[in-house]
């Protein structure tokens, strides 16, 4: 998490644009200390390598997407305004109703109550 810390944040994202979190990523799941740390972590469990090398990449994508998902978060609310919202969210932000609940008027009452 330091070092993701490190490598993704606003200052990376300000001099190396979307390639951020690419190459943190390469950086992060080659580290040798980041490994040898998870070796070292359990030695009761005598896995193969290939399902250590498993595990511990499942492990590190997880801890890695959450921590740069985070610091895009903030970087890009430092960076947008609500005049540059997405679509999506200035439409749902701005509208009265969902698409569920909206009601049709097609001029005729289809209501049990009009028998």
């Amino acid at each position: 998490m330091k070092k993701t810390r490190a490598l993704v944040n606003k200052k990376a994202f300000t001099s190396k644009g979307g390639d951020v979190v690419k190459d943190a990523y390469s950086e992060i799941i080659k580290d040798d200390g980041i490994w040898k740390a998870f070796t070292e972590a359990d030695n009761a469990v005598n896995l193969p390598l290939d399902a250590q090398k498993k595990i511990f990449e499942k492990i590190v994508t997880k801890a890695f997407h959450a921590r740069a998902g985070e610091a895009t978060k903030r970087y890009k609310e430092d960076k947008l305004d609500a005049a540059d919202m997405a679509l999506r969210p200035k439409l749902k932000a701005t509208s009265g109703s969902s698409g569920v609940t909206k009601k049709l008027d097609f001029g005729v009452d289809i209501s049990k109550n009009n028998e």
